[in-house]
C-alpha cells in the first residue's frame, strides 16, 4: 500500500499514523482599540460643592480595561478631570487609550451674610482715635481663596469722606461685595441760644462759629453790650457759654424822669444811648422798693418781661438757681 498525502508536507504510513504532529488553531492576538465618551461639561447645582455622576463607558475590541479612577456614581469637585482609559491586548504586550475630561463649572457667587451700615462720627479731634467697625462676613457652596478690602478696621482717619469697600472671590473667580461709608467730622456747635428781641451775628471760625451777638433796634442788652465774642471750637465747646443774653425794651425817659411800670432806670456808655429806661428781662422782677430789677429766687421764677413779681413754681418742684425762666 502505498503513501498518500493529504497537505503540504504532511503524509499518512501503511500503519494509519501521521508522519507530523496534526494541526491546531491557536487565538488570534488582535491589536486593542479603544474609544471614549465625549468630554463632560456639568454646572455645579446651587448650594452644592459637589455633584456625583456617571461617565460612560468606552467602546473596545477587549474586556481587559484599565481606568484611573471610578466612573460610576463617582463625586466630582468644580474644575476638570481627566479619566484615563486604556484597553490591554491579550498577551499583555499592547495597549490603546483615550481620555474623557469632566469640567464642573461653578457658577455660584459668594453670598454676603453681614455688611456695616454707614456711619457718622463726630470728633472733637481732627485726628481721631481709631476707628473700628465689624467687618463683612461671607459665605460661598465651595468657599472663598481670596479676599480684598480697601481699609482696615482701626486704622487711622482724620475728617473726611470714606468708601470702604471689601471683596471676596471663590476658586471660580465668582465675587461678592460689601461697602459703606463713613463720614468723619467735626462735633458739631449747633446754634447758641438767644438773644430774644436780637442777633446772634454768628460766622464760621476755623472748625466752630464765633458769634458778637447785637439787639434789634429799640432793645438793648440789660448788662450792656457783651465785652466778649462767643466761641465755639472743633471740640464743640462753647465759652463762655452757649445761652446769650436776651436783649430787653428800652425807652427814653418820660417827662416826669420817671420810668414805666416794669422798667429799671439805668445808664449805658453806649454811643446813642445814655440814660434809659430798660425793661426787666427775663428771670427778674422790679423791686418797687429800690425800683432795681432783681433776680428770681429759687423756688420761683418769671418768662416774661418786665414784671413785678415772680411766679411759685407748682408743689413738688422748685428751680435749681435764681433767676430762672
Amino acid at each position: 500500500m502505498g503513501i498518500t498525502w493529504l497537505v503540504p508536507g504532511q503524509q499518512v504510513s501503511h500503519d494509519k499514523t501521521w508522519s507530523r504532529q496534526p494541526p491546531t488553531c491557536v487565538k488570534e492576538n488582535k491589536d486593542p482599540s479603544i474609544t471614549c465618551a465625549n468630554d463632560l461639561t456639568i454646572e455645579l447645582p446651587q448650594g452644592e460643592s459637589s455633584i456625583v455622576t456617571s461617565i460612560p463607558s468606552p467602546i473596545a475590541n477587549t474586556e481587559n480595561i484599565q481606568v484611573n479612577r471610578p466612573t460610576t456614581n463617582t463625586t466630582f469637585t468644580p474644575g476638570i478631570t481627566t479619566i484615563h482609559y486604556a484597553a490591554i491586548s491579550d498577551d499583555g504586550q499592547k495597549r490603546a487609550t483615550c481620555v474623557v475630561t469632566v469640567n464642573v463649572i461653578d457658577k455660584e457667587s459668594p453670598k454676603v451674610v453681614s455688611c456695616p451700615k454707614s456711619f457718622r462720627v463726630e470728633t472733637g479731634s481732627r485726628y481721631p482715635d481709631e476707628i473700628h467697625w465689624k467687618e463683612p462676613e461671607f459665605t460661598d457652596n465651595v468657599g472663598i481663596v481670596e479676599e480684598w478690602n480697601s481699609r482696615d478696621p482701626g486704622g487711622a482717619f482724620t475728617w473726611g469722606v470714606y468708601n470702604v469697600v471689601y471683596v471676596v472671590k471663590d476658586a471660580a473667580n465668582n465675587a461678592a461685595d460689601c461697602s459703606f461709608t463713613i463720614e468723619i467730622e467735626p462735633k458739631s456747635c449747633g446754634e447758641p441760644v438767644g438773644p430774644l428781641n436780637g442777633n446772634p451775628d454768628c460766622v464760621d471760625w476755623l472748625f466752630g462759629k464765633i458769634c458778637n451777638p447785637v439787639c434789634d433796634d429799640g432793645y438793648l442788652f440789660y448788662d450792656g453790650q457783651p465785652s466778649h465774642l462767643y466761641l465755639c471750637g472743633a471740640n464743640a465747646t462753647w465759652s463762655p457759654s452757649k445761652t446769650m443774653p436776651d436783649c430787653s425794651e428800652y425807652r427814653q425817659l418820660d417827662d416826669a424822669d420817671h420810668c414805666p411800670p416794669g422798667f429799671e432806670l439805668k445808664t449805658f456808655e453806649q454811643e446813642l444811648v445814655g440814660t434809659v429806661c430798660v425793661k426787666c428781662p427775663l428771670g427778674m422782677y422790679l423791686d418797687n422798693a429800690t425800683e432795681v430789677c432783681t433776680a428770681c429766687p429759687v423756688g420761683t421764677y418769671q418768662d416774661e418781661f418786665g414784671q413785678s413779681q415772680c411766679r411759685e413754681c407748682p408743689n413738688g418742684s422748685t428751680t435749681l438757681d435764681i433767676g430762672s425762666f
